[in-house]
């Protein structure tokens, strides 16, 4: 059985977007809305955890 690596920067813009996903996203949701997610943050559409919040809502709304 394989298992997938996950490869995580917990330094700079990253770590943030690291704490909100593994508190709302990681083992919740689907890998395709932390992406979407993860390209909307590193585009700053996404600045604090009550955006994260919103979007992530968003997508759980098929918005």
């Amino acid at each position: 059985m394989a298992y997938p690596i996950e490869v995580q920067l917990w330094c700079g813009k990253d770590y943030y977007f690291n704490l909100w996903s593994h508190q709302y996203v990681y083992k919740y949701k689907s890998p395709e809305i932390g992406k979407k997610l993860y390209q909307e943050y590193i585009a700053g559409l996404i600045k604090t955890e009550q955006d994260f919040q919103k979007r992530l809502e968003a997508f759980d709304n098929g918005r």
